[in-house]
């Protein structure tokens, strides 16, 4: 067990109610406001370590989120490596269908949604840093609790995604969307990712309950809902956020990471 600091976001001030709450985590033109929300933290968390529970004691269904360990052939992080046949992520594809196979689930078609590199080294919230090895930056690890949609949105990225297919596929089908967070170059110091215990949270208020810090080697893929079709699942998505356990300033070590979100089919029971 340990605890640690995980900020939550606090209500607007009132000059800013003429904006819609915004993240942008893309490139801006210098001195454009990457958001406009407020960050406070709260009392420390009570954070357990997954490598304290039992092998295989947590699942997608019954607790949101599960860690799986493979061993990769593909790099992670550069494009071509990601993207090409055969790459990193139709490995991940056909891991996905392994893990759902060995938890009793079926993946009947796994799409990718998106892609994108993290990369901490020190303690400030949206500030870049370059990968290791590479020519370009890695988004800042948000070190505040989220999830990376709500319903409504979970809806549209399913539109999205699925096209004029949509209608014809939630007809029959259950549709999740779930996040794979894997460490890329060298092992997890700090910066970790905790992840909520989806039964711990009241979905319909957001409130969030126990945290759990992800595995972080690179061969350890966490896999964590970020939506789900099934409105009687009390597992629908998982609250998480990156947190340093210790000073930032003693990290030699960047935390670099890749997640992938994806999209997957399985037939309604």
């Amino acid at each position: 067990m340990t605890t640690g600091d995980l900020a939550q976001e606090q209500p607007l001030p009132e000059d800013a109610f003429h904006l819609r709450p915004y993240t942008l985590a893309c490139k801006v033109d210098d001195g454009f406001p990457t958001n406009n929300l407020v960050f406070e933290y709260g009392p420390k968390q009570l954070i357990t370590d997954i490598r304290g529970l039992a092998h295989m004691s947590l699942s997608l269904e019954k607790n949101g989120f599960c860690n799986v360990r493979n061993d990769f052939k593909s790099m992670a992080n550069d494009e071509e490596s990601i993207t090409r046949p055969g790459g990193y992520l139709d490995e991940l594809k056909a891991l996905t269908r392994d893990t759902f196979k060995s938890q009793g689930l079926v993946a009947e078609d796994v799409r990718v949604i998106n892609w994108v590199h993290r990369a901490a080294k020190e303690d400030t919230l949206f500030k870049n840093e370059t990968i290791s090895g590479g020519d370009f930056k890695g988004h800042a690890p948000d070190t505040y609790v989220h999830n990376d949609c709500n319903f409504f949105g979970g809806d549209k990225r399913i539109r999205a995604v699925l096209g004029d297919q949509t209608t014809e596929i939630l007809a029959s089908k259950r549709i999740r969307i779930i996040n794979a967070w894997r460490p890329i170059n060298n092992a997890v110091q700090d910066c970790h990712l905790a992840i909520c215990d989806a039964t711990t949270v009241e979905h319909d208020k957001c409130m969030h309950g126990d945290f759990i810090v992800s595995p972080e080697y690179t061969d350890e893929v966490t896999f964590f809902k970020q939506h789900d079709t099934d409105e009687s699942s009390n597992t629908r998505y998982c609250p998480h956020g990156a947190f340093w356990k210790d000073d930032p300033a003693l990290c030699t070590i960047p935390r670099e990471s890749i997640e992938v979100r994806l999209l997957i089919v399985s037939p309604k029971l």
